[in-house]
């Protein structure tokens, strides 16, 4: 199953591929970078469900693949050397990134994680006297409290400095 085009290839590549061995080519490039999204990420994918950055993966490989069938390391033409990436010398092959990045494409859940808590450093109220030990009960005299400077609504509890 061909999860890409012809024409998105061709797009990719900068040139036409209208000869019939280069269409030929283009497909079976298209259809061996399908098997591997497909196999890396979901076999149930079609050309209609397949998310946008897996299409751009199998593009991406598939005009690798295209450009440099043979893998060959270096080529020369009279005066002209040319010598490959080591990327370009695996042909339609996933790289390591493409690879990760249709697996995430490919996960419905893990983007988002939400956790049960409980909270066990909750206000506890000075009348709650259960369960809590004795360091954790704070005697309060009303009549000790003494208001703060510039604000009526604080108090400071139980303040014995100087004004």
């Amino acid at each position: 199953m061909l999860l890409a085009t012809v024409e998105q290839l061709a797009a990719r590549v900068g040139e036409p591929v209208e000869l019939p061995e280069e269409v030929a080519l283009a497909e079976a490039m298209i259809e061996y970078a399908s098997e591997q999204a497909l196999h890396y990420g979901r076999s149930s994918w079609t050309a209609e469900t397949l998310p946008g950055v897996v299409r751009q993966v199998v593009i991406s490989a598939a005009a690798a693949g295209y450009q440099h069938p043979a893998g060959y390391e270096s080529e020369r033409a009279d005066s002209v050397n040319f010598t490959v990436h080591d990327e370009w010398l695996r042909g339609a092959e996933f790289t390591d990134r493409q690879v990760k990045i249709v697996q995430q494409a490919a996960r419905t859940h893990g983007r988002v994680r939400s956790m049960q808590t409980s909270r066990g450093n909750r206000f506890v109220s000075r009348s709650d006297g259960r369960r809590h030990p004795w360091f954790m009960k704070v005697p309060h005299v009303p009549e000790e409290d003494v208001p703060v400077v510039g604000r009526l609504d604080a108090f400071a509890f139980n303040w014995d400095g100087d004004w």
